[in-house]
């Protein structure tokens, strides 16, 4: 009875201290609200693109040893092709984990915040494998392009990324898979 006892409250006070304790964001300036698995930090740093530097804003958050993160690009068509740029950040993506099989573009699509069934395409990758610094990694970045009428496009960058030291077990691939569907499902530009 005792062991029953212990086993139980041992169970209660680790569901209390939960790794993973999702919450939305709202990002007004950013234009999203978005499912963080802990606390987020923001900072804003510059992107290198064609020998002159964007502006990117990054709200990250780290959870169960894995990072989770939406990089939000305001760019103006006139001046840089959200194309052009989304093709040179899907190419470094591809560069990042080496890969046994074709890396393929996956197709999908987010809600819209607000907007009930609304929803805008994004596409992106589902890496897993051995990167440049040995360590076997499982890597999901997608992106998202959002224009107003001002000629003013935002590019986010979704990106759910975690490390282990040996390549992951089936039961460990799942855990992540369904961390990672989490945060992606949560995001809902406006």
């Amino acid at each position: 009875m005792k062991k029953i006892t212990a086993l139980l409250l041992l169970s209660i006070l680790f569901a209390c201290t939960a790794t993973f304790n999702w919450r939305e964001i709202r990002s007004d300036e950013q234009g999203y609200s978005a499912l963080f698995p802990a606390k987020t930090t923001f900072e804003q740093k510059q992107f290198p693109f064609k020998d002159r530097p964007i502006d990117i804003s990054l709200e990250a958050s780290n959870a169960g040893e894995a990072i989770f993160a939406i990089g939000t690009l305001k760019l103006d068509e006139k001046n840089t092709s959200s194309d052009e740029l989304l093709a040179a950040m899907q190419n470094n993506a591809q560069k990042s984990i080496a890969n046994q099989t074709a890396t393929e573009l996956l197709k999908t699509s987010f809600t819209l915040a607000g907007e009930g069934s609304s929803k805008v395409p994004g596409e992106g990758y589902q890496l897993a494998g051995k990167s440049p610094d040995g360590l076997h990694r499982i890597y999901w970045v997608y992106w998202v392009k959002r224009s107003d009428n001002n000629q003013i496009t935002r590019l986010y960058q979704l990106t759910a990324i975690k490390a282990f030291k040996q390549k992951p077990t089936e039961k460990e691939s799942e855990a992540v898979t369904e961390q990672f569907s989490t945060f992606l499902g949560g995001f809902r530009p406006y």
